[in-house]
This record gives C-alpha cells, structure tokens and sequence, in this order.
C-alpha cells in the first residue's frame, strides 16, 4: 500500500497561512480507509481531528503562522491501523529580489512568533451563512476559529466545550432576529470557564441572550458589513 498525505497552501499575509492536506492513493487504497485522525502541533486550539469524507480524499482544511511534523493515524476498514507523517511545507510569496528568501518559522521554535488568536465561534441554524462568512473573514486575518462543529460526535458537550473554551481568547456569538438556545448555552458555558465573550449582533431587531444584553455589542446590518466586524473583534480582544 502506497498511501501517503499530500499538502496545498495560501499565504494570506501577516506572516500566515491557509494550508490543506488529504490522502493520497489510488482508488481501491482509499476505498479501503474508513478514517483519518490528523495530529497537528499541540499548539493549536484544536490538534486532533478526525475525517470520515472519503469524497475528499480526507480533506482536512487550516491556518497557522508556522511549520511542523504533521502525523496521521489511518483506520482501515478491515481494522488495520497505519501511521503517517508529513513535514508541513509553508512559504512566503516569491519578491523578486535576490535576496536569501524568509523561512516560515518553526512551530515550538522558542524565536517563532507567537500563535495566531484563537476564537470560539457561536452561531444558530439560522445564522449559519454570516457566521461562514465571519469565519472566513478571521481565519483571512490569521485566526484559528473552532466551533461545536469541531467536537467529534459521541463525546461530552459540557467537557469537550469546556476543553476548547480554555484554549480560546474569546467566544464570538452571533445573534440575530432568530433566537438560538444553542448560543444561549453556549454563552452560559463562557461565562462559567471565565471565557470573554464578544457578541456580533445582525439586523435591526436582534434577539441578543440574556447573558449578553449588558455586555458591549458588535453591531452590523448584513453580511456585507462583516469585514467591518472582524475589525472591531480585533479591537475588543485588544481592550
């Protein structure tokens, strides 16, 4: 079997990236896996993930700042259990000069810059579309963005919440005229780990939880004006 990860990238600016990696194989090999743990740096708000989406050659999309040796742990579907590793490749957009060109740092090197910001993202059914775009917009500007999207079926919400709220800077809750009981719980879920919580309001008639109603508020009016809150987020985790 000649499985191995393959890896594309972006640099999207500020010393950053977009990077993906898949499995790569002919196709009766990967018709045989059934799943793809991915272990990323320990550094990262979230460092293991697991993808079923054979569709996607088992596709796993992210950002950083930095490289590192990313292993992967393959299930097959008869039980067998292989593992792979794989450099991260990074690098900076050719200038044209002649100079030596930069190196992406070393993630854990004790010189490298310091991780990208982390946040929760918290958003109802209903919100799904400005909350994908708000998500986009941050990981643009270097942010590692999770959600309860990332917590893999079968384990404890109230642990597994509590677990990526104390690996992020903030929540970011996003409310609109729709009430959400999910982002109210999750709200409340902030509140009790001590997580700071920045809520981006959407229209003119929001329905903001409870928990949030005194709090400073991130108002747009659509999802056009998205790019003025990912700003203002910026702004609130300065504060």
């Amino acid at each position: 079997m000649a499985l191995s990860i393959a890896q594309g990238y972006e640099y999207v600016g500020n010393d950053h990236w977009k990077w993906w990696v898949w499995l790569q194989g002919t196709d009766a090999e990967l018709d045989q896996v059934a799943s793809v743990e991915y272990h990323l740096h320990p550094t990262f708000p979230k460092p293991v993930h697991r993808v079923t989406d054979r569709a996607s050659n088992f596709r796993l999309d992210a950002s950083g700042w930095g490289v590192f040796q990313l292993k992967a742990q393959i299930e097959m579907k008869d039980g067998a259990v292989v593992g792979l590793g794989h450099m991260l490749e990074l690098a900076y957009p050719e200038d044209g000069d002649d100079e030596a060109p930069r190196q992406p740092a070393m993630r854990g090197d004790d010189e490298a810059p310091m991780p990208s910001r982390s946040v929760f993202l918290s958003a109802g059914t209903a919100d799904s579309a400005v909350a994908s775009a708000l998500r986009a917009d941050l990981i643009d500007r270097g942010f590692e963005v999770v959600s309860d999207d990332d917590i893999e079926p079968g384990m404890s919400w109230d642990i597994e919440i509590g677990n990526v709220l104390k690996r992020t800077d903030a929540m970011v809750a996003v409310t609109s005229d729709i009430p959400s009981t999910w982002v109210e719980r999750e709200v409340h879920a902030a509140a009790q780990h001590g997580t700071k919580v920045i809520p981006v309001v959407v229209g003119d008639n929001p329905v903001v939880p409870k928990g949030l109603q005194t709090v400073q508020q991130i108002k747009v009016a659509d999802a056009s004006a998205l790019g003025d809150a990912a700003a203002s987020i910026i702004d609130a985790l300065d504060a």
